[in-house]
């Protein structure tokens, strides 16, 4: 096919850039974010991004910085020296014709997920109903990475300008870490977007809080609004901020290196210099854990009344567009005997999070570390102390019937068992009001023997009644293969309840997908699936005799045994492991799973040419003209990589090169575009292969 038959080439630049000199005319459209996205996803897919120690970077955790450095610079600089040309542009004049004005600014985290940004910006699309041709104003794309002259003071910035003209205001991400909420930039947008009487909307990558998501984790993270311990990737913005807001243009230079004209000294024509870095000690250390600067610690100290109505006055306007009423948290306690009955909800487990890890520092201890077991022994012993019953009864008013039982290892330190709960959350785009089990709220731990006399009716009563079971797993294989664990799946498969399994990177959906047909949403740990099903179940550890002896009679007595669960495990979960196995080139791991194979295995081994796992995958009937989600086959992967063997194997195999994709872009067409060019990968023994057979096959 010609290339003025095809649609638009998922490569998301045009044939020449265009010099926008006004920066707050600099925004994007949202098809260019979603080429872009496209362009991310076959990057990652491929295996072509890394970070600098060599590790993968996934589609589910690219943020902005990687996005920027790994990709907006070097794309930018490759293609103009391709052109001939050493110009440096911001991303929106490299892939724009014409001036671009924002129908909204979007303040956000670099830190944040793209992923979850991208999730925001589809919500808004179709919550507003806005075409594709719709820009917006996003720092990253508007701002030349390269160096961009912020003026000589706010009111001749971008951040200002582009406040000023946003047709309808300013969007506030709130990513999962609520990350924006802790840089000042966004703290000053937020304040500018008020001072202006510019409107406000909050989003998530769940969509807009008090619309399609709700607010409680907007709750707890807007309490801790405090401008003063924002930071900034460059200390001479942090201190022009808040120079401007104590004291506005008269002040916003002072501490800065300025010159004999009173603009501000720039190093390398846009890096603004600080004059004073004396620090004190005697100020409260800054969010992260350097000294306060002097200059900074008297502005607060002068200023703190005003700072004071600055972050209330952030607080009200936030939760206002968000729409939180008065008494949203309120709750009340009642005495719940069934503990089946004793659900909590997602939002009172977020909050739980965040008030344990307060704890966790003010006691010295590392919550990266600090194991559900210790913190069921202290924390949540001290918070249930002298009132002889479970949080979960002190947080409710009523019996809750849990929708997810959450089966979690207690040695397994609670902030990996929060990221699982938050990726399972957003892969199944929960609202705060769902009802999960989790043992320690909902047992009283001051009286366990009393609270819970049957725990094997307990369980399966728990099983019975949900919708599925979410195992939260370790890193250990002595962790995993346990009896409680054995017992819950066991019951869910024979009672054909939904089985998701988590870690701290991402989840994995194994009876039926998440939303979009998706099985395995961020980053699941190979290592983990290849413990649940390589393990010799009837081995699974438990302290508890009894416990033990009781769960292997269960299994034992059920038709198959633990020969049926084992294969069962097996069918279920053993995608991650063939995916890897395919990466790595292992054929004889890919030939003993491959019952539970999808074709995504495939396109990985072809990609990474890896030929002894690709021609084991193919012996087994892999399909060699599998599609992926845009319908690129095997071989589209090959030739975008440039994997000659990969090619001749698929051949060999039948694959078929002139198959198009959803872009109708077939083998050789990929080849000879070459997207990756930019990162070093050559194509031109693929492309002179591709056509030879095309010409022997005509």
């Amino acid at each position: 096919m010609c290339a003025a038959a095809q649609p638009k080439m998922p490569v998301p630049w045009s044939n020449t850039s265009t010099r926008i000199p006004a920066v707050e005319h600099r925004a994007i459209t949202i098809q260019q974010l979603r080429d872009l996205r496209l362009f991310l996803q076959r990057l990652c897919k491929v295996g072509f991004l890394k970070r600098q120690d060599g590790s993968l970077i996934h589609w589910f955790h690219i943020n902005m910085y990687e996005i920027c450095n790994l990709v907006l610079k070097p794309v930018i600089s490759f293609v103009e020296e391709q052109r001939g040309s050493r110009g440096k542009f911001s991303w929106v004049e490299f892939v724009s014709r014409d001036e671009q004005k924002p129908y909204l600014l979007f303040s956000h985290s670099w830190s944040g997920r793209f992923r979850d940004f991208m999730a925001a910006v589809d919500d808004l699309a179709r919550g507003k109903s806005l075409t594709v041709t719709v820009p917006v104003w996003i720092c990253v794309f508007a701002n030349n990475q390269f160096g961009q002259n912020f003026g000589t003071g706010f009111r001749d910035s971008p951040f200002y300008k582009a406040v000023e003209v946003a047709e309808e205001g300013t969007l506030l991400i709130v990513d999962r870490d609520a990350s924006s909420l802790q840089r000042i930039w966004c703290g000053f947008e937020l304040l500018l977007a008020i001072d202006l009487q510019k409107p406000l909307v909050v989003y998530t990558s769940a969509g807009q809080v008090g619309v399609s998501a709700t607010s409680g984790r907007l709750v707890e993270a807007v309490e801790d609004f405090d401008i003063t311990q924002m930071e900034a990737s460059q200390e001479c913005d942090r201190r022009q901020i808040i120079n401007f807001l104590c004291g506005g243009e008269l002040l916003e230079k002072k501490g800065l290196k300025t010159a004999q004209d009173g603009n501000f000294q720039l190093v390398n024509g846009w890096q603004k210099q600080l004059s004073d870095v004396t620090t004190t000690p005697a100020a409260p250390r800054r969010q992260n854990g350097k000294l306060e600067y002097v200059q900074e610690a008297e502005l607060f100290k002068l200023h703190s009344a005003k700072f004071q109505k600055l972050n209330a006055t952030v607080r009200d306007k936030v939760l206002s567009a968000a729409h939180v009423a008065e008494g949203e948290r309120q709750t009340a306690g009642i005495k719940i005997p069934r503990l089946e009955d004793r659900g909590v909800t997602l939002g009172e487990m977020r909050a739980f999070f965040k008030k344990a890890k307060s704890w966790s520092s003010e006691e010295g201890h590392s919550w990266e570390t600090l194991s559900i077991s210790e913190i069921s022994r202290t924390f949540i012993k001290k918070l249930i102390a002298g009132k002889d019953t479970s949080l979960a009864e002190l947080w409710s008013s009523g019996p809750r019937k849990p929708q997810i039982v959450v089966n979690e290892t207690l040695a397994s330190p609670l902030s990996e068992f929060a990221a699982a709960l938050e990726w399972f959350a957003e892969a199944s785009r929960l609202q705060d009001n769902v009802v999960f089990y989790f043992a320690p709220l909902c047992i009283n731990l001051c009286d366990q023997e009393h609270d819970n006399p049957d725990l094997a009716r307990t369980i399966r009563n728990l099983i019975q009644n949900c919708e599925g079971l979410l195992s939260v797993l370790p890193d250990s294989e002595e962790q995993i293969v346990r009896s409680y664990r054995l017992e819950q799946l066991h019951l869910c498969f024979h009672a054909g309840k939904k089985i998701y399994f988590g870690c701290s990177d991402g989840v994995l959906a194994c009876t039926s997908p998440f939303q979009h047909g998706i099985w395995e949403f961020g980053h699941f740990h190979p290592q983990l699936a290849q413990t649940l099903v390589q393990s010799s179940w009837s081995q699974a550890r438990c302290a508890e005799d009894e416990v033990r002896d009781r769960v292997n009679l269960l299994i034992l007595q059920s038709r198959g045994g633990y020969d049926s669960f084992e294969a069962r495990l097996m069918r279920v979960a053993g995608g991650p492991v063939l995916r890897d196995a395919a990466l790595r080139g292992g054929p004889q791991a890919v030939k003993v799973i491959y019952s539970v194979a999808g074709e995504t295995a495939l396109h990985i081994a072809a990609a990474s040419g890896k030929l002894l796992a690709l021609r084991a995958l193919l012996d087994c009937r892999a399909d060699p003209n599998a599609e992926d989600h845009i319908r690129e086959t095997p071989m589209h992967y090959a030739a975008m990589t440039g994997m000659l063997g990969s090619i001749q194997l698929l051949l060999k195999y039948g694959a078929e090169p002139m198959a198009e994709s959803a872009f109708a872009e077939d083998a050789l067409f990929v080849a000879q575009q070459n997207p990756a060019a930019f990162l070093g990968q050559h194509t031109r023994k693929a492309i002179a292969l591709l056509q030879a057979w095309g010409v022997a096959t005509e």
